[in-house]
C-alpha cells in the first residue's frame, strides 16, 4: 500500500527555525543563508531530510520529492501499521511547520484490502483510490504499468478532466511514436 501526500504552501509554511537547526546540524550558522534566496528549494530540502530521519515501522519506507510525499508499507498488515505511520508523519510534519494537504492524500492499497477498512489523518477520512497519477506515473493497485499506458492515452484523448477542463497532453506525436515503438 502507498499513502501519497501533498504538502499545502510548503515553501510558506516551512518554519525558518526548524531550517536553521538542521543547517547548524551540519554546522552551517549565522546568517549565510537566507529564506527567499535561490537557495530556498536547498533549504527546503534539508528541512524535508527531517522526515526522513524518523522511524515509520517496519516496512514502511517514506519517498518525498519536493512537495510530494509516498509513504509505503511492504508488509500484508500494513491496514494496522498506517495508522500510527500516518500519525507519526503528520506529527513530524507539524513540528517542522509543513502542513500535509488532506484533500490530495489518497491511499492506494495494492491488494485487496479488508471491506471495512478506512484510514483517517487529523479527523480526515483518506480516500481509497485504484488508480494515483505520482511523479508524472500512474500507479494502479495491481501494480503494472497498464494503468499508466491507459491513462496515458486517454490524456492524449483529452478524456482526463481536472478542474472542469479537458486536460491536454504537451507532446501527443511523442506520445504515438512511443506507442508504435512498443507494438
Amino acid at each position: 500500500m502507498a499513502v501519497f501526500h501533498d504538502l499545502a504552501k510548503a515553501f510558506e509554511l516551512a518554519n525558518p527555525l526548524a531550517i536553521q537547526a538542521a543547517l547548524a546540524a551540519r554546522g552551517i550558522g549565522g546568517r549565510l543563508l537566507s529564506w527567499g534566496s535561490v537557495l530556498s528549494p536547498l533549504l527546503f530540502n534539508i528541512l524535508v531530510e527531517g522526515l526522513l530521519d524518523v522511524d515509520y515501522g517496519p516496512g514502511t519506507t517514506l519517498l518525498c520529492y519536493a512537495d510530494d510525499l509516498a509513504l509505503t508499507f511492504s508488509r500484508t498488515d500494513y491496514f494496522t501499521q498506517a495508522p500510527t505511520a500516518l500519525s507519526t508523519l503528520h506529527d513530524r510534519c507539524s513540528e517542522l511547520g509543513l502542513k500535509v494537504n488532506l484533500e490530495q492524500t489518497k491511499c492506494l492499497p495494492f491488494d485487496l484490502c479488508p471491506p471495512e477498512f478506512s484510514l483517517r489523518l487529523g479527523g480526515h477520512e483518506l480516500a481509497i483510490v485504484t488508480l494515483h497519477q505520482y511523479q508524472g506515473v500512474f500507479f494502479g493497485s495491481r501494480l503494472s504499468f497498464v494503468a499508466h499506458v491507459r491513462a496515458s492515452f486517454r490524456l492524449l484523448k483529452g478524456e482526463i478532466v481536472l478542474n472542469g477542463q479537458p486536460v491536454q497532453s504537451p507532446k501527443p506525436r511523442l506520445w504515438l511514436l512511443a506507442w508504435l515503438e512498443c507494438e
